[in-house]
């Protein structure tokens, strides 16, 4: 056994704490890096397995991940032809030490089972498994890795490439879930990890009224009007694409017809 090359940002011991500590929440789990990949355990059921980026490893909120705050788990560390092996309660960790991506990456179970290896597929569309299914290991890929700007979903404050949305810091980001056949296991740490779904609002019960239509501002506050005056309930008045500078793409105002949204909204 050679003398393991990683880098830990906790030590042993505030590993072993979190043992006695596992409903307290860290803004950094205990963390193993080798070469260009960084492995997260995040939890005694969840490992990240994450390729640096351009930019570095990713420790921001993305579009798909909104929670970077986990207990941790136990583990240890051991070496062995140049291959790092991370041991937790749940799973095992098999990385070759100093690689360059995610090649050669997986995950297995205590005693020695595949659960997930690295083939260089990144998705993120998958289906959840069913609650009759005993689910051993799951995984998905925050894939493209995009992250949001300060000011969320509205417009930005001012012209700016992407609207603000970083994109350049992509890279195969794994996410590998090990419920050890716990339907609802594996349901808490994707919603927590992923957030929640939200709630519509009570307004997206309510009447639309949606035409692909190049209303203007005059005839959207028109169209508005005149339900009023009718009496009529409308809680969505839908303001199609002609509204955009390029048709159905970007987000630039056609000036010809909403020469001020701010004003219009």
């Amino acid at each position: 056994m050679t003398k393991p090359l990683f880098h830990l940002r906790r030590s042993l011991i505030l590993a072993l704490a979190l043992l006695l500590a596992d409903d307290a929440a860290y803004a950094e789990p205990p963390v193993f890096i080798t070469g260009n990949v960084r492995v997260q355990l995040l939890s005694d059921s969840l490992v990240r397995l994450e390729a640096k980026g351009v930019a570095d490893f990713e420790d921001r909120a993305t579009f798909h991940i909104v929670n970077r705050e986990w207990p941790g788990t136990v583990f240890e560390v051991q070496t062995n032809n140049r291959i790092a092996e991370i041991r937790s309660k749940n799973y095992l960790v098999r990385v070759p030490l100093n690689v360059v991506s995610l090649e050669g990456v997986s995950v297995l179970s205590p005693e020695g089972k595949t659960l997930y290896a690295y083939d260089g597929r990144l998705e993120n569309s998958k289906w959840l498994p069913s609650p009759g299914e005993k689910t051993s290991a799951w995984w998905f890929a925050d894939t493209p890795r995009i992250v949001p700007p300060a000011w969320g979903l509205t417009p930005p404050p001012e012209p700016m490439t992407n609207g603000g949305w970083d994109l350049k810091n992509d890279a195969p980001d794994v996410y590998v879930f090990v419920p050890c056949g716990d339907y609802f296991q594996l349901r808490r740490d994707f919603l927590k990890l992923t957030g929640p779904a939200e709630i519509p609002p009570l307004f997206a019960f309510g009447a639309f009224d949606s035409r692909w239509f190049d209303y203007s501002e005059a005839s959207a506050l028109k169209q508005i009007d005149d339900y009023r005056v009718r009496n009529i309930p409308l809680d969505v008045l839908v303001v199609d694409t002609g509204w955009r500078a390029g048709a159905s793409t970007g987000y630039h105002a056609n000036t010809n017809l909403f020469p001020d949204l701010k004003r219009f909204f």
